[in-house]
């Protein structure tokens, strides 16, 4: 008897994201509106690019809870940078609010922003060699650089936001290029990257295998230690880079923001195909991950259901969707003799 899987993750996906346009455009045909879509497209695509990174880690049998902490941290350490502090920590409370709109780059662009992703990405190269080096449980060691990282962000602004944010950073959060927002072009551009990296390299191989079956992995020669840095190291660098693309849709750096966005990057993820326990998932599906995700906030916001509200209904749908998916990942048998 041989076991034959009925429709992959992908196209339960893509029919899903098809059903919830068709229902949703028939609800509210402002849902279907060119301007609104754009506006989908546009909000989502910060969260896809932390999903990417999320997903990368969530391959390789881990987990990555500092995700939002480190996109809040970047995005106020470059806006520092711009500012024209190295550093900062505990500023006087008016400070920040008398020195709203000075732009003072410490380096030329885009080296400020190259350099504010750089470091704060070490974040997840110490993930990685705790995690790979010392046999870490993902869980403790993200957590602990999440409280962290979140910390040092309160600390380099007393709690407070930055509005000296350079033009050209806002201006990447609201453009469009033949009318797609320039966020989902990078959004888009990252995930053939990625796709293409897991795909055709010998290190997205690796990174199968280790989430797959991580003594094999060994007995292999695979460099675990390098694999499962270069994992963790790129879900910063991409959280990075989405807290920094955050201030330029907020026109501001704030330590708050992304408090919600490591579990929906978790969400997204998995509803895009990619297992917890390891060794499964495809890029493409985190788009459609995304995007459900977005779908439903987006059509509770045109129907002006009030924000709390919002959150359990989305809530409830993602428990929903993951009941469902992983219903659906029970292969369908028939005897092929």
């Amino acid at each position: 008897m041989t076991r034959v899987v009925v429709n992959s993750q992908e196209s339960r996906v893509f029919w899903g994201l098809v059903f919830l346009f068709v229902f949703f455009s028939l609800i509210s045909p402002t849902f279907r509106s060119s301007e609104n879509l754009r506006n989908l497209f546009n909000q989502q695509s910060v969260l896809g690019i932390a999903t990417i990174g999320m997903s990368i880690v969530i391959l390789t049998g881990g987990i990555d809870l500092s995700v939002g902490s480190i996109m809040a941290l970047a995005g106020v350490y470059y806006s520092n940078l711009i500012r024209g502090y190295m550093f900062t920590y505990m500023p006087p409370f008016m400070k920040v609010y008398e020195e709203a709109g000075k732009v003072s780059p410490v380096f030329p662009e885009p080296f400020s922003l190259v350099f504010a992703v750089g470091l704060v990405s070490l974040l997840g190269v110490l993930t990685g060699l705790m995690v790979a080096k010392l046999q870490a449980p993902p869980f403790v060691v993200t957590l602990g650089i999440s409280v962290f990282a979140r910390g040092l962000a309160y600390s380099m602004t007393s709690g407070q936001p930055i509005f000296s944010v350079p033009d050209y950073i806002v201006n990447a959060g609201f453009s469009t290029v033949a009318g797609v927002p320039v966020l989902t072009v990078i959004w888009f551009l990252i995930v053939v990257l990625f796709s293409f990296l897991l795909k055709y390299s010998s290190l997205g191989r690796n990174l199968y295998v280790i989430g797959g079956n991580p003594e094999a992995a060994k007995l292999t020669g695979i460099n675990t230690l390098g694999v499962t840095v270069f994992a963790y190291w790129s879900s910063s660098v991409l959280a990075a880079l989405a807290g920094i693309l955050l201030v330029g849709r907020m026109a501001s750096a704030d330590p708050r923001v992304a408090s919600g966005t490591t579990l929906e990057a978790i969400a997204a993820a998995v509803i895009g195909g990619f297992s917890l326990s390891g060794g499964k998932g495809n890029l493409v599906g985190t788009l459609g991950g995304v995007l459900l995700i977005g779908i439903i906030i987006n059509i509770l916001s045109i129907l002006n259901v009030e924000f709390y509200t919002q959150q359990v209904i989305k809530g409830l749908v993602i428990i929903g969707m993951v009941a469902l998916i992983s219903a659906g990942e029970r292969p369908l048998t028939r005897g092929l003799w």
